[in-house]
């Protein structure tokens, strides 16, 4: 059986290294997506604390003055006293607005900056559709390779178990590589058996599927809530909107408004929150012409299964557990993107002895 499996592991293992490699270097920097950008743009993201701020009528009108060709998709507001108001656009390309000044600050596409061709390049290699399936089945693949190198690696007596969790520092390099593959890889693969799996569950619907099975629910449609539709009234006052949805979950860390894509659509009001496991968001639903509430859908009242389809990218990228979950990942990424190399020259090295001998 380790014999068939270690074939298995060493092919698999040559055909996807590349793909293992891009994802898991690329994954190092996609746990802290976030904090880098917000670092590398801190003219965009920061700005003084004022006195008054700005209605959010008003920083809508001054983000449409700096964008003028494009609708708006969202708006988002944080908690922290010196952020920035951030207007997205259908085009993706966001404006900041100072809200105690009303000064535009600049301009940012996270599609196509640096982290966001990061995070394509992770995703789908930059080659959407086709990547997507690529990194799917790499990732089933890997998932497969995590298996099969944990069984290998078990030792078969409790005598040898000590020898196969250290790194001997003073043996031979062929010896030390070796260590590096099948220690480090046992170490790490316990933290990214849930990065794998829930890139299983965003690249193949029979995951996810199976994930809404085994907790016993149904994917649920967040965006199925329409509005009156009534053509003779007037726009609404988004600043009222805000008001009211802040009344009903002020604990929130953030808050994007979201505007309706269509004469139909709804005005939908999304709170997020810094801590806990779960990815918390409250969804709250205006009607767009009279400004009432059509639903109030707090994250409390979604299944376990949706709660944890929504958290997927937290629990992807470590962020459920906090500051420290998300070093580990960092690390295990970077340990796994090493795995291909050193079993790379573990096959090279045993290759050469093979034909010497």
């Amino acid at each position: 059986m380790k014999k068939l499996l270690h074939k298995l592991h060493l092919y698999l293992g040559l055909i996807s290294g590349l793909v293992i490699f891009t994802v898991a270097i690329t994954g190092c920097i996609v746990a802290f997506e976030e904090e880098l950008r917000a670092y590398s743009y801190s003219n965009l993201f920061e700005v003084e604390k004022g006195n008054n701020r700005f209605s959010l009528d008003e920083l809508k009108s001054k983000a449409i003055e700096a964008h003028p060709n494009e609708g708006i998709k969202s708006i988002r507001i944080l908690k922290v006293e010196t952020a920035s108001v951030e207007v997205q656009f259908q085009d993706r390309l966001s404006v900041f607005v100072d809200p105690y000044t009303g000064k535009v600050l600049g301009t940012l596409n996270r599609g196509k900056d640096f982290y966001g061709k990061v995070l394509r390049l992770h995703r789908n290699l930059m080659l959407d559709d086709v990547g997507e399936w690529v990194t799917g089945i790499s990732a089933l693949v890997f998932f497969f390779m995590l298996i099969s190198g944990i069984i290998m690696w078990w030792p078969t007596s409790k005598r040898n178990r000590k020898e196969k969790l250290i790194i001997k520092r003073h043996s031979h390099w062929v010896k030390k590589n070796y260590d590096l593959h099948s220690v480090l890889g046992f170490y790490a693969s316990w933290m990214i058996l849930f990065t794998v799996l829930t890139a299983l569950i965003w690249s193949f619907e029979w995951a996810e599927k199976g994930m809404f099975a085994l907790t016993n629910s149904t994917k649920e449609k967040r965006m199925e809530v329409s509005s009156n539709g009534k053509k003779d009234s007037t726009d609404l006052s988004l600043s009222a909107i805000y008001s009211s949805s802040i009344e009903l979950y002020p604990e929130s860390s953030e808050l994007i408004l979201f505007l309706p894509e269509d004469e139909k659509g709804s005005i939908r009001t999304m709170h997020r929150y810094d801590a806990g496991f779960f990815k918390r968001q409250d969804n709250v639903f205006y009607d767009q012409y009279t400004g009432e509430i059509i639903k109030d859908k707090p994250f409390d009242s979604f299944s376990i299964g949706m709660k944890l389809r929504i958290s997927n990218e937290n629990i992807h990228t470590g962020r459920s557990f906090g500051f420290v979950g998300r070093l580990i990942v960092f690390f295990a990424s970077l340990i796994c993107a090493s795995l291909p190399i050193t079993g790379f020259l573990i096959w090279n090295n045993k290759r050469k002895i093979a034909k010497q001998q």
